[in-house]
């Protein structure tokens, strides 16, 4: 198998609302599944250029099948072992969806 851990990113349910104060009450993040993946950890310190055009250091690189879920920098994302163990969480700071695979760094 050639992805051996879960992808999980952030799927924003319901609207915003406000209480009685007239304060926003936020939105529910849920995690769902995305697909399955792999990641490697940056421990070189190399950076990639994010949409801004700045270069960032990334803590790691999460590789997935080409069916994986468009994602936007920003969005929320865990990898997850099969048995359900935290491996990285972190935010996306760029997503490629390339021939034979999908990148994303965190």
């Amino acid at each position: 198998m050639r992805y051996h851990n879960k992808l999980y990113f952030s799927s924003i349910t319901g609207d915003s609302s406000r209480d009685e104060s007239g304060n926003f009450i936020p939105k529910v993040v849920d995690l769902v599944f995305g697909c399955y993946c792999r990641d490697e950890s940056n421990s070189s310190g190399r950076k990639v250029t994010n949409g801004e055009g700045s270069h960032v250091e990334y803590t790691s690189l999460v590789y997935a099948p080409q069916d994986c879920p468009n994602l936007n920098a920003g969005d929320l994302v865990e990898v997850k072992d099969v048995q359900g163990a935290l491996r990285i969480r972190g935010t996306v700071l760029r997503f490629s969806k390339d021939r034979y695979n999908c990148r994303i760094w965190l």
